[in-house]
C-alpha cells in the first residue's frame, strides 16, 4: 500500500500506449499504479536482477496487466517504443540513461525520475541539479516520500 502511495502524483500523465518502467524489481508497483489510472494500453517492465524479473512477472500476471517483463543491463532497450518512462531509483547510470533516451526517443516522451533525498549506500547519488536542462525541462516534482526517502521528477524532452 505505501508503495502505491509514493507515485499518487503519477496521475499527471497524459494518456499514451507504452508505459516502460527502468529497475521495475520484483513487485512492480510504479507499473501497478500506472496500470489503475487506465492511462496505459501496454507496460514493459525492465530490471537487471533475474530473480525480481521472475517475481514482477508473477504479480503481473497474477493481476492481468498486460505488460512484458525484460532481463537487461540498462543499456539495451527498444527507447523507439515507448511513450512514457519511469526510471526508479535505485537504477544505477541515471545520466547515461537520460542522455541515452534523450537520443533515441520520440519527442514527445514523457519521463519520471525518481531520486533520492540525500546519500543512501547502493543507491545513485545522481540529483535534480544534475539533469542537462540543454536536454530536458523540469516540469515539476512529485510529494516527497518520507518512507522511501526520494521523490518523482517530471521532465519534457526539448526539441
Amino acid at each position: 500500500d505505501e508503495c502505491l502511495k509514493r507515485n499518487q502524483d503519477l496521475e499527471r500523465l497524459k494518456k499514451r500506449d507504452v508505459f516502460a518502467v527502468i529497475g521495475a524489481g520484483s513487485i512492480p508497483s510504479t507499473i501497478i499504479k500506472a496500470w489503475s489510472l487506465e492511462k496505459f494500453s501496454r507496460y514493459v517492465a525492465y530490471d537487471v536482477d533475474s530473480e525480481a524479473k521472475s517475481l514482477g512477472k508473477q504479480v503481473l500476471d497474477s493481476l492481468n496487466i498486460p505488460g512484458e517483463y525484460e532481463l537487461t543491463d540498462g543499456r539495451e532497450f527498444n527507447f523507439q517504443s515507448w511513450d512514457t518512462l519511469f526510471i526508479a531509483n535505485l537504477v544505477q547510470g541515471k545520466e547515461a540513461i537520460l542522455n541515452d533516451c534523450y537520443k533515441y526517443t520520440k519527442e514527445d516522451i514523457q519521463v519520471v525520475i525518481r531520486l533520492s533525498k540525500g546519500k543512501f549506500e547502493d543507491v545513485d547519488s545522481f540529483s535534480i541539479d544534475e539533469i542537462d536542462t540543454t536536454q530536458w525541462t523540469i516540469l515539476g516534482q512529485g510529494e516527497d516520500s518520507k518512507e522511501f526517502k526520494s521523490y518523482n521528477v517530471y521532465l519534457k524532452k526539448n526539441v
